[in-house]
Order: structure tokens, then sequence, then C-alpha cells
């Protein structure tokens, strides 16, 4: 494809004039494509596949999104718990992240997250992060806190991160 395209004349004089320690930003064409959105196009469609149903439990997650990030937000005094900061036993304040997690997820496109799944962008930092929770896990010695702390850290930074919702 590189071979392809080529520089207007205008642009190729303006990047001659360039000095040794200036950068550039070429943008290159790319091929579009539409994804089709819409409740029969969202994960827990494919989970369920009632658009009736898909509909009313999006509506009522939409009902309780601020509900739910304040849940996430009090599930960081678990991070605190681990560094012993407040006591150990709030470790278990992480469930809190679930259903902010689960909302988001749910309301993905399924093409979208078809596309995204694709990309070594998204299986480099999920495999790496995958393992680096289950070694800290184990520095725990898998301890069942800990080991619930790091797959609800997985499961929550790939629906609110690695998927972009």
């Amino acid at each position: 494809m590189f071979d392809e395209v080529q520089l207007n004349e205008t642009s190729a004089k303006a990047i001659e004039a360039l000095g040794d320690h200036e950068e550039v930003v070429v943008l290159m064409p790319a091929d579009e494509f539409i994804i089709r959105h819409g409740p029969k196009r969202t994960v827990l469609y494919s989970l369920c596949r009632d658009v009736g149903l898909t509909e009313a439990i999006n509506g009522f997650l939409d009902d309780v999104k601020v509900p739910c990030s304040y849940l996430a937000l009090l599930g960081l005094a678990s991070i605190l718990a681990l560094a012993e900061l407040v006591p150990y036993e709030l470790t278990w304040l992480c469930v809190l992240w679930l259903p902010d997690a689960i909302r988001r997820l749910f309301k993905c496109n399924t093409e979208a997250v078809g596309l995204v799944v694709l990309e070594l962008d998204f299986w480099m930092p999920f495999s790496t992060m995958c393992l680096g929770c289950f070694f800290a896990s184990a520095s725990f010695n898998h301890e069942m806190a800990f080991a619930t702390f790091s797959a609800l850290f997985v499961i929550s930074t790939t629906a609110n991160i690695l998927l972009g919702k």
C-alpha cells in the first residue's frame, strides 16, 4: 500500500524543507467501513437473544449508571486495603467494580468488539495484564481476597479501557 501512495508536489516540497530535528505526520488514506448500531448489535443481545429484554435491561443499566460509577469509586478502597493503609478485609470492596464493568460490557457493540479483539493492540496488554495479575496473586500466596481483586481488575480494565467504553 505504501508504494501506491504518493505525496503531491506541494507536500513533497514542504517535507524536503524540514530540518533533521523536525518531525512530520503523514496521514494515509484508509478504507472506511460501517458498524451497525442498535440493541441487536450489543453483547447483551448476543447473550439473551431477545430485543425487548435487551432494551429493558439496557434502559435499567442507563438508569443506574451514576450509582454504578460511585460503587466503582468505593471499590478503590480495596487498593488501599492491599497496602494495609485501611484494614486488609476491605480488599473485598473490589467486588464493587463489577456492576459498572458489566454495564459497560453489555452495551458494547459486538462488531466493534470483534474488530478490537482481532488486533494485536488488544491481546498484548490483555495477556500481559493477565500474567501480571496471576504473578501478583502468587506473591500473596493466591489468597482468596487478592485473587478476587486480580480477577475483577482484569474484568474491569478490559471492559473500561481495552474495549474502549
